[in-house]
């Protein structure tokens, strides 16, 4: 029988209209920054008439599913957008996964040789102060 484990801190609360609050939470060690909304906003969400900021993005997702051939950057480096960040394989194929923004990489989730489904996360970037 596994365990589970669940730390949820606040990070941001606004009264603003805009996302209701902002989580950061672990589970099992991987960590992902939670949107609460309320039911307007998700229904403005779904119609594409959000009028919310478009946050940063905090993660790196697979986009298809395959085999990471290499690993170009490491934890704690600074890197630039469109920056190589990793070799995927996927239908014969190699897959340069670039930086979608600058910043620092705060974790890796894979290594070379390992098989990746399509939107796991690979690279996560440092929360932005």
């Amino acid at each position: 029988m596994s365990a589970w484990a669940f730390e949820i801190s606040v990070l941001n609360w606004s009264t603003d209209r805009t996302p209701k609050a902002m989580f950061w939470s672990g589970v099992n060690g991987v960590e992902r920054q939670l949107q609460v909304l309320d039911r307007q906003m998700l229904l403005l969400e779904s119609m594409g008439m959000s009028n919310a900021e478009v946050g940063l993005e905090m993660e790196v997702l697979a986009p298809m599913p395959g085999k990471v051939l290499s690993v170009e950057v490491s934890e704690n480096e600074t890197v630039e957008e469109g920056q190589a960040l990793l070799v995927l394989e996927a239908m014969k194929m190699e897959n340069v996964i670039r930086a979608p923004r600058a910043g620092v990489i705060a974790s890796i989730g894979i290594e070379a040789g390992v098989a990746v489904e399509k939107g796991m996360a690979l690279v996560t970037y440092e929360m932005e102060p």
